[in-house]
């Protein structure tokens, strides 16, 4: 997804009403899974994160973590531009469709 589509689905991330940035998967799934987005990038505990969260409510977090992500994704995103637009693809999959065509005949 583009840039501005993944902040756009982040902040309207489901959560409860609740705004307490607090780790609990049965009570607070929705702000608990983000949390999981946000531990898998920096490798910060949950306890962490409630305690740099705490407080701050969830535009705060969601903001940071949409930030966050599409940095992340930046160069993977950049990289794969760069091959899908490339010409050398093109002449990968001629190759590829005559020899699936040579077989099938």
């Amino acid at each position: 997804d583009a840039p501005d589509l993944i902040v756009k689905k982040l902040k309207r991330a489901q959560t409860d009403s609740d705004n307490a940035v607090r780790y609990d998967k049965e009570n607070k799934p929705g702000i608990s899974n983000l949390m999981g987005i946000y531990r898998a990038i920096t490798k910060d505990s949950y306890e962490s994160i409630e305690e740099m969260y705490a407080g701050k409510g969830y535009g705060v977090f969601k903001s940071d973590i949409a930030d966050l992500l599409v940095a992340t994704l930046e160069p993977i995103q950049q990289r794969y531009n760069e091959l899908i637009t490339s010409p050398e693809l093109d002449v990968i999959l001629d190759e590829g469709a005559a020899k699936a065509h040579a077989k099938a005949s």
